[in-house]
Order: structure tokens, then C-alpha cells, then sequence
């Protein structure tokens, strides 16, 4: 027994008390952070990060067989992959035959595969309420973008020996992305490739550490200035947030039909239909279909942008009032050009509207929620089997957009978008 121990212990005794005095060091305390924060309080703010990289970040992934498939499962999936072992089908359907109508039901001589929830991963004990699956009120597995949940780590500054059990435990539907999937961005990789060479250069590595960081950290506030506009315009107030993209056109390549799968169309040609979006939050989403001989430039940009607020203005909400916020793509060819510019200028000084603020986010680090409903769109494509005509496809995402959940946006249109004015001779 110590010093300091023993004299707490006699001078309690000399005090007279009930018991002895509680010795704090074998007593369990609760994870803290730098500035003293519970563990409680961290956990909540890490769940509550975890759930905004999955509502805006992570994505539904698009990538998907863009076949037309001769036959579908019973089951509710609409993805072929997921079907039940055939060998285990065959022995079993075997067993029944030679059993004889008149018998009661055989014994299954192989049961059929069947994939249990995993309750561990390594030392951590999911949460069963909050997996990934087919059942009701499961939640929709998502893609973050190519990486490690210590960048992440480091854009949030949290403790790293409490964040990855929450994410583990709690958010095994929030996944990454395989590198190959999709560009990267090129500052992430610079960074990546001198700090995975530079070894033997421990000031230099750590110097690279911190530029890489940094640039995450930036991206980041990026993202969080786009997620509070996001925020204001759902609140349906004097400002709306418009964000706008274009979909992967070798999705839409008509004439899709199972036909087309034998050798004799191996060398043919379709025809890749364009499908660009504009979301404006808390009021309506717009799709455009155009074919592949209309310009895709920054005039189309401006045709979707007016025929947004055209509607906008149907709706009764008072355009010369109310500020507008834009976040395209940080590209020249959409809307960061002198054709986007102008036209912002031109709807400012004509009384339009109030105001036009013009975002973009880096490059590389430009998936948003827009994203998601494309990766959804690409699971929605699979249940058509056939597309033979551009009305075909505007009939396709207007059943996507009416059988999906979008608590923000109840209007939704679909246009054809047959061509494109030259919008800078009229400004």
C-alpha cells in the first residue's frame, strides 16, 4: 500500500467515516477526448458524422450490369446473382421424386444455402438493428469514395480508437468504393504516392502528411458549405440551392433487348441517349433525355436551368426575391464557362432573380447526393428489358421517379430536350 493511500485511509478512520474512501484507479472511466469530452457525447457526434457521409457522400453504386437479362429470380430482388444454389435444387427435387405422392415429405438430402446475418466482425459486435440486407427497415448499402476510414478520421479529429467500432458496429452499410471504379483525384494520389516513397524521409513523409490532410480537411469544408445550402433551400425560405449533372450515357444505349445479345449484333452500334438532372432542393427534380446529336455544353446547362425556374415560378415562388445558389461540376464544359457566367450576370441585372452564387466542388471529389439518384436510376434500369425508343427511356425514369421516396422534392418532371439555343448571341 502507498503513502498517500494509507494516509487517506487513517485520516478517515480519525474522521470517523462509514467506509473507506473509493480508490478512483480501479474504478472504469468513460473514453474522453483532448478538450474532455465523454465518451457518450463522442460517440453521437461520430454516429451523427457517419450519417451525413451516408445521406450526401457515399452512393448508391451505379455500377451494374447494363445487360438485358433473359430472365429474372421470383424473388423480390430484381439483380440476377442472387439465386439459390442449383445442385442443392436438383438433389432435392430428385428426393421428392423418388419418394412417391403418397408419401409425407421427404428429408432434404442437401439443404439449401442460406446466408445467416453476421453478428461479429473480429473483437466488435454488430449492431443487429442497423444492418445491411433484404428485410424491412434494412438500410441500402452505400459507397464511399476509393480510400481508408482514417481519412475520414482525420478530417473529423476524433479519437480513432472510438470512431472505427461505431463505424463497424453501426455502419457496415457505409462501404468503399474499389479504386477502379472511377477517377480519383489527382492531388489525392500525388499525396499518396510520395508519402508511400518517402520512407526513409521522416521529416519529408510527415510534411506530406500534413499537405494531404489539409487538402482533405478543405474538401471537406467544401462539402459542409454545400450540405448547409442544402439545408437553408429544403427550408423552403427566400434561397434555393440548385445542384446539376449528367448521368453515364453508356447506361442508356438504345435499342436495348435480349436480342441483341447473339453474335450477329456483336459489331452493332446503339445510339446513347443523354440523361442530365437538376435537383433543386426542397422543390422539384428535373430530368432532360436528349439524343446524342444535341449539343452538350454549356448552353444545354442553361436550357435545364431554365426550364427549372420557369417551373419554380409556376409554383408561385417569387424569383426576383429569392437567391440562388448553383453547384455544378468543376468543369468548363457544363456551366463554369463565359456562357454560365453571362447568363447568371444577364438573370441578376434583368431583376430576375436577387442573386446567383456559382459553386464548384475539387475535382475528384464531386460525388453528391445527385449521385445517389443515379446509382438508384442504374438499379431501376435493370427491371427494363427492353428499350427501343427515346419516349422508352423518358417512360422509365418517370416510373423511377414515381415509385421512389424523396421527402424533400414531391414535384418531379421529365423532358425531352430535342435541341439547344445559342444563348450567348441573345445576352
Amino acid at each position: 500500500m502507498g503513502t498517500s493511500r494509507c494516509k487517506r485511509l487513517y485520516n478517515a478512520a480519525l474522521e470517523g467515516a462509514d467506509s473507506a474512501p473509493v480508490d478512483l484507479r480501479f474504478l472504469q472511466r468513460p473514453f474522453s477526448d483532448k478538450k474532455g469530452k465523454k465518451g457518450d457525447d463522442v460517440r453521437s457526434d461520430v454516429a451523427s458524422y457517419l450519417a451525413q457521409l451516408y445521406e450526401s457522400v457515399a452512393e448508391v453504386l451505379p455500377d451494374v450490369r447494363d445487360d438485358a437479362f433473359d430472365s429474372f429470380p421470383s424473388s423480390s430482388s430484381s439483380v440476377p446473382g442472387a439465386l439459390k444454389d442449383a445442385y442443392s435444387i436438383e438433389l432435392n427435387n430428385q428426393a421428392r421424386a423418388a419418394s412417391g405422392p403418397a408419401s409425407s415429405e421427404p428429408k432434404l438430402l442437401l439443404a439449401e444455402k442460406t446466408r445467416k446475418p453476421r453478428k461479429m466482425r473480429g473483437a466488435i459486435k454488430l449492431n443487429s438493428d442497423r444492418l445491411a440486407g433484404p428485410h424491412e427497415g434494412a438500410k441500402e448499402i452505400r459507397k464511399l469514395p476509393p480510400g481508408a476510414m482514417k481519412e475520414f478520421w482525420e478530417q473529423y479529429r476524433l479519437v480513432s480508437a472510438l470512431e472505427e467500432p461505431v463505424w463497424v458496429a453501426d455502419f457496415s452499410f457505409l462501404q468503399f468504393r474499389e479504386r477502379g471504379q472511377h477517377a480519383q483525384c489527382s492531388t489525392c494520389v500525388r499525396h499518396r504516392t510520395m508519402i508511400r516513397h518517402l520512407g526513409g524521409h521522416l521529416a519529408a513523409r510527415r510534411q506530406q502528411l500534413r499537405l494531404f490532410h489539409r487538402h482533405l480537411q478543405d474538401q471537406y469544408q467544401d462539402r459542409m458549405l454545400y450540405w448547409e445550402l442544402r439545408g437553408l433551400s429544403r427550408s423552403k425560405g427566400n434561397l434555393i440551392t440548385c445542384i446539376c449533372d449528367g448521368m453515364d450515357q453508356g447506361k442508356w444505349e438504345i435499342p436495348r433487348d435480349p436480342v441483341l445479345k447473339g453474335k450477329d449484333f456483336a459489331s452493332f452500334q446503339g445510339v446513347r441517349m443523354h440523361i442530365s438532372c437538376c435537383v433543386v432542393h426542397g422543390r422539384l427534380i428535373l430530368f432532360a433525355v436528349s439524343s446524342p446529336d444535341t449539343k452538350k455544353d454549356g448552353n444545354a446547362s442553361i436550357e435545364i436551368l431554365s426550364c427549372a425556374f420557369t417551373i419554380l415560378q409556376k409554383q408561385g415562388l417569387c424569383l426576383p426575391a429569392t437567391h440562388v445558389v448553383l453547384q455544378h461540376d468543376n468543369t468548363c464544359r457544363e456551366f463554369k464557362n463565359n456562357n454560365g457566367l453571362r447568363w447568371a450576370c444577364a438573370q441578376v441585372s434583368a431583376h430576375n432573380v436577387k442573386s446567383i452564387t456559382c459553386q464548384y466542388l475539387r475535382t475528384g471529389h464531386t460525388h453528391e447526393d445527385i449521385d445517389q439518384i443515379f446509382g438508384s436510376l442504374s438499379k431501376h434500369l435493370l427491371r427494363r428489358r427492353t428499350l427501343e425508343t427515346p419516349e422508352d427511356v423518358v417512360a422509365t425514369i418517370k416510373d423511377f421517379l414515381a415509385k421512389s421516396k424523396f421527402p424533400f422534392e414531391a414535384e418531379r418532371h421529365v423532358v425531352m430536350m430535342d435541341s439547344v439555343r445559342e444563348w450567348i448571341f441573345g445576352l
